[in-house]
């Protein structure tokens, strides 16, 4: 499923894979 976090930033959570967290602009981009 896919959750909108604050103001534009994407949280994405798959089974079985890393997540991601994506900010509007490539200096906020950061996995876990």
């Amino acid at each position: 499923p896919e959750v909108s976090v604050l103001q534009g930033l994407t949280l994405t959570l798959r089974p079985g894979e890393v997540t991601a967290l994506v900010g509007p602009n490539g200096s906020g981009k950061s996995t876990v």
